[in-house]
């Protein structure tokens, strides 16, 4: 009877024994994959500004060890009919220090990885999230001081308070703006837009110091941000400062704010 009872035990699972496991397995994994989605998807995102960031780093590094201005132009981005992606932005090395794109320069496109998938995109029109109009600038991004600078003071329009002092630009990071993102972005970004090209643009200086094209001796005027989408939840931004430094933030719908 002992000998039997052991047989017994050393068995192992029956069939059906091994189904009911499998089946309660594959509820939890269908169960868990939507999370599992979301997670990669909200990652690729991320990767995707920290992308960003980075070329605008390495962009900033060459113009200081070059010794040229260096421009980037942030175009519409879009998916061909072969699921490459088009450039994001064009990188120019300025080797005439013009401030604008002529046969001398060099010309290079930017393109975000094929692996963070179609879905990955800059924000901007046709982006309907659910908090789309709660989502205002990320503390940091000075684009809405800059463009009034920018449209008072150097397009020589006169204007009177603090928005006509070059100070303005360097106000504090936490200070919120009340502008929603999607009134500001174009082509994703809330840089001033080019009349040249009709596109976002800025310029790094030979010292590194982001300037608007159409004032290249105004330091900082070159500042503002890249928001990027997954277009379910995620928005991520890369910020550019007035003196050339990087950060990403990502928001948080349930305060509204940046972090």
């Amino acid at each position: 009877m002992r000998h039997g009872r052991a047989s017994r035990e050393q068995a192992g699972f029956t069939l059906t024994e091994t189904m009911i496991s499998l089946a309660i397995m594959g509820v939890v994994a269908a169960m868990a994959l939507p999370a599992m989605v979301r997670f990669q998807s909200a990652q690729d995102t991320q990767d995707a500004a920290i992308q960003v960031g980075s070329m605008l780093t390495q962009v900033r590094e060459r113009a200081r060890t070059q010794g040229n201005p260096y421009l980037i132009l942030f175009q519409q981005e879009d998916v061909d009919p072969f699921g490459r992606r088009t450039p994001f932005a064009l990188i120019v090395r300025d080797r005439d220090a013009s401030y604008s794109v002529t046969p001398a320069d060099d010309v290079r496109p930017f393109v975000l990885p094929e692996h963070l998938g179609k879905k990955i995109t800059q924000y901007g029109e046709g982006n309907e999230l659910p908090y789309a109009g709660a989502m205002k600038l990320a503390s940091g991004d000075y684009s809405e001081k800059i463009h009034a600078y920018l449209e008072n003071v150097v397009s020589g329009s006169g204007c009177s308070g603090s928005e006509c002092t070059y100070e303005s630009l360097l106000m504090d990071d936490e200070d919120e703006s009340s502008l929603a993102v999607s009134e500001e972005v174009l082509n994703g970004t809330t840089f001033a837009v080019h009349e040249g090209t009709g596109v976002p643009a800025i310029a790094f200086s030979p010292r590194g110091v982001p300037v608007a094209l159409g004032a290249p001796n105004q330091w900082g005027t070159g500042a503002g941000a890249v928001y990027i989408t997954n277009n379910r939840e995620a928005v991520f931004v890369a910020i550019l400062s007035p003196m050339g430094e990087v950060s990403i933030k990502k928001f948080r719908p349930g305060t509204g704010s940046w972090q």
